[in-house]
């Protein structure tokens, strides 16, 4: 099971300073990058909590590099796509969007041909629960000049 969330707040981006990771954390960090790196496309289903504890639920869609499509179950009106150059935050109730460019947020690196989170990130935090891992981590991606944080993990089955 893999998970990744996006944070678009830039208060968190700037207050975020990285963590020094033990050996056993820098194991398990390459392990979400082992994983990343094991395939070309992937769907799933994901949860994404807001920092405010809101719920939204969707279906995503990875391949790549550089493409991406997150479909957000109803109430939820957004679609967010990644072309290989420019993500496109979309609200289909309105008929309107938003557009950055792929390289100035931290979504570059879920869709990277080479995915490495221990050089590409600051890795902010860190934790890992019994009988459930190998682990959660969060992150920003190094020189984004975009705000945003990404919290990815992998676990279970």
């Amino acid at each position: 099971v893999f998970f990744a969330s996006v944070i678009g707040t830039s208060a968190i981006a700037a207050a975020a300073k990285p963590i020094t990771l033990t050996p056993e954390q820098a194991e398990s960090i390459n392990k979400i990058s082992a994983y990343m790196n094991s395939f070309k496309t992937l769907q799933g289903e994901f949860t994404q909590i807001s920092p405010k504890g809101n719920i939204s639920k969707g279906v995503m869609f990875i391949s790549k590099p550089g493409k991406l499509r997150f479909e957000y179950s109803p109430p939820n009106p957004f679609l967010l796509i990644s072309d290989g150059k420019w993500v496109t935050l979309k609200n289909r109730a309105k008929e309107k969007g938003d557009q950055f460019p792929l390289a100035a947020t931290p979504l570059r690196l879920v869709v990277s041909p080479k995915f490495d989170l221990l050089r590409e990130a600051n890795i902010l935090g860190f934790a890992q629960a019994d009988g459930v891992g190998p682990q959660l981590g969060e992150l920003l991606g190094r020189d984004v000049q975009r705000a945003g944080q990404i919290v990815t993990g992998a676990g279970g089955k």
